[in-house]
């Protein structure tokens, strides 16, 4: 239910432009979390890509699980994202739509609630199109500070954004797809 929500919300927006929005995900998977953030993320992740991309272009919303994560991917063919920005996207006010209405906060909630949930965000390099990812634990561990390649859990303070509560305040177990 969560990516067919998701694309349900963003669904008039898509019409516009008449892109495609397609989704898939493993029949009859979960994932423990809180809907409402994780589907708000996603939501920030789909209507950059809507804004993004070409008219007639597709937009794949994936969902795949193995072991004990699930991986949320956003694809678009739009102009993809500059390597000089990258490294910054997640950033709070770090935009790539300077006067065109971009606040710079939709890839930091993002980052924020992965985060929450024990998670990653991250833009992957592409050779057409943007691809974003977010990696969340298929169960929710409360109290777990966010992970980064080699730095310590003990020693790495968690980022937050104002916004979220630092632990996701309703978990329940969601359908990713049906």
């Amino acid at each position: 239910a969560l990516l067919r929500h998701t694309r349900q919300s963003l669904q008039a927006q898509a019409n516009q432009k008449e892109v495609e929005i397609q989704i898939s995900a493993p029949a009859q998977q979960s994932i423990t979390a809180d809907e409402a953030w994780l589907k708000r993320a996603l939501e920030n992740l789909l209507s950059n890509a809507v804004i993004f991309s070409p008219r007639q272009g597709t937009i794949r919303l994936t969902a795949q699980c193995t072991g004990k994560e699930v991986t949320f991917q956003v694809c678009d063919q739009g102009p993809g994202i500059a390597p000089a920005v990258a490294p910054r996207l997640f950033e709070r006010f770090v935009t790539t739509r300077h006067g065109e209405g971009g606040s710079g906060l939709g890839l930091a909630i993002v980052r924020a609630v992965a985060e929450a949930h024990g998670g990653t965000a991250a833009v992957v390099p592409s050779q057409t199109g943007a691809v974003f990812t977010i990696i969340l634990p298929r169960l929710l561990q409360r109290g777990c500070p966010p992970r980064h390649a080699g730095e310590s859990r003990l020693r790495r303070r968690p980022r937050r954004c104002h916004a979220l509560p630092r632990h996701p305040p309703t978990t329940a177990t969601l359908k990713v797809l049906a």
